[in-house]
């Protein structure tokens, strides 16, 4: 007996880029979960690693005044402050040994830190490489979202003469279901 090929086509699990909104959730939540972090933007004085912790509403308030879910930053060049935003990019076919998956996808997520040039120094070091490296922890090689670790693969200054702003652009490479 034959059997033929069904027509109906194969059922997938759907994820990656339907996932986008939540990822940025879950990296906003982790964010705010880290006290030097929220220090570092919250006073943008030399000595913000000495000042309180914030509290839970204090954290909160950070989100879309300093932390933004997207790439676009309000008020940039208004305000003296530190800023992360976040964002998805380059997501295409997993890419193996010459082979492309049918079931796996790739792509980056990038946080983008800027830092007003006046409050760039702090008594422990330069502001916007201690935001970097606190971002750094707490996402390299952790599993928040997609399949596996995240990981960076790579991160480059960013300078805006115009505006006076410096920092970081971090992308860790993100693996998941397409």
């Amino acid at each position: 007996m034959v059997t033929m090929a069904s027509k109906e086509p194969r059922k997938k699990p759907r994820n990656g880029i339907l996932g986008f909104t939540k990822w940025k959730q879950q990296a906003i939540e982790e964010l705010l979960k880290d006290d030097i972090l929220m220090k570092l933007l919250k006073y943008g004085t030399p000595d913000c690693l000495s000042k309180p912790s914030l509290s839970q509403d204090e954290r909160e308030s950070l989100v879309h005044n300093q932390i933004y879910d997207y790439s676009f930053v309000d008020h940039i060049s208004e305000e003296k402050k530190s800023y992360i935003s976040m964002g998805f990019s380059n997501f295409v076919p997993q890419e193996g040994f010459r082979q492309f998956s049918d079931d796996y996808i790739q792509g980056y997520f990038y946080m983008y830190i800027l830092v007003d040039r006046s409050i760039i120094e702090t008594d422990t070091g330069c502001r916007n490489d201690l935001i970097a490296g606190r971002v750094y922890e707490l996402f390299q090689e952790k599993r928040i979202f997609g399949m596996g670790e995240t990981r960076m693969e790579s991160c480059i200054e960013i300078r805006e003469q115009s505006s006076g702003y410096m920092g970081y652009t971090l992308g860790f490479k993100v693996v998941d279901l397409k």
